[in-house]
């Protein structure tokens, strides 16, 4: 049993690792919006690197912070395939940081270790490790977004705080609050990969299929962590022989990447393509009714129970009640 929790921990520690370096990547690629570059080396990282990388970005920001993006104040200047991949970058980056947070989920559930001090050491620096001189730079990094109002640098320190405040009790279980502080953490890196694929697609890379085929599989992750299906297998692929309806309930993260991707496919004239999507949209719509309708039976299966238990009569007050709201409000629930 020890041999097995050593190897978890050492698992644990490669996973945080890479979180470590992927949010890294992240903040390179928001401080390179900004005009600034910063080299993050994932080839020779190491732990004694690691706090200079920190410091080293965290300065920057500081220095940074509250200047607009590049392509707010360019006019042009910087070619639009540059500003496309940039923001590319930027979501694989949240999106890799999203799927070590969700492996490292999967090894933590359930788990029991020895020295849980150990592993709330490694849990420390998932994003950025913040200690000593980081701390201070973090602190005045955090002060600068506040004062000039930058809103996405302060959030993604703020973010890298949570990772350096897990506490635990004195129990070897791995605590309820932990688990759920890495799913929060996880939602808000999948939101980031969407929206700066979703950005540069809409500005940068209209009619390329790339970057909207990546908004919609980030979509699927998101729908997949709010239980919108939770039948769903991980890692959805657009493939005819494994469509699943529920895979691909109609929200506004699924619809705009599919139906960008059928208009592309149309421009070129690509008709088995475009069917394919539109069946993929069509199996969204008929989920998200499914689901409402499923949830009204529900309601007014419960309402009807409730009448029944309470009225001599057999009349419903409850469900009285219901009938007087719109439709619309009821099926919305």
């Amino acid at each position: 049993e020890n041999d097995d929790s050593g190897e978890k921990l050492q698992e644990i520690k490669v996973i945080a690792r890479q979180s470590s370096l992927a949010f890294q990547l992240l903040l390179a690629c928001e401080l390179a919006s900004r005009g600034v570059l910063v080299a993050v080396d994932v080839v020779k990282a190491d732990e004694s690197t690691a706090t200079a990388a920190a410091s080293s970005l965290l300065t920057n920001i500081r220095d940074i912070a509250g200047k607009v993006s590049i392509d707010d104040v360019s006019s042009g200047n910087y070619p639009a395939p540059m500003m496309a991949y940039l923001n590319a970058a930027a979501g694989m980056a949240a999106a890799a940081c999203a799927s070590s947070l969700d492996r490292l989920t999967d090894e933590l559930e359930g788990a029991s270790f020895d020295n849980p001090s150990f592993l709330l050491d490694r849990l420390s620096t998932l994003f950025l490790p913040i200690g000593g001189t980081s701390s201070e730079l973090w602190n005045e990094a955090t002060k600068r977004c506040i004062d000039v109002k930058d809103a996405r640098f302060y959030s993604l320190l703020r973010w890298a705080a949570d990772c350096a405040s897990f506490s635990s009790d004195d129990s070897k279980q791995v605590s309820r609050g932990i688990i759920e502080k890495l799913r929060r953490l996880k939602r808000e890196m999948n939101s980031i990969s969407y929206s700066s694929y979703f950005y540069g697609a809409e500005h940068f890379a209209k009619d390329q299929p790339q970057l909207w085929k990546r908004c919609l599989d980030v979509a699927l992750s998101m729908n997949e962590d709010d239980g919108i299906f939770p039948d769903h297998v991980h890692g959805p692929k657009l493939s005819k022989s494994s469509i699943q309806h529920n895979a691909y309930a109609t929200t506004p993260q699924t619809v705009l990447p599919l139906t960008n991707m059928i208009r592309i496919a149309q421009s070129k004239g690509n008709e088995k393509r475009s069917n394919e999507l539109q069946l993929f949209l069509t199996a969204g719509c008929i989920a998200a009714v499914s689901d409402k309708l499923e949830r009204l039976k529900r309601e007014l299966e419960g309402a009807g129970s409730s009448g029944s238990s309470s009225d001599d009569d057999g009349t419903n007050t409850d469900s009285s009640s219901m009938e007087k709201r719109p439709l619309g409000q009821l099926i919305q629930q």
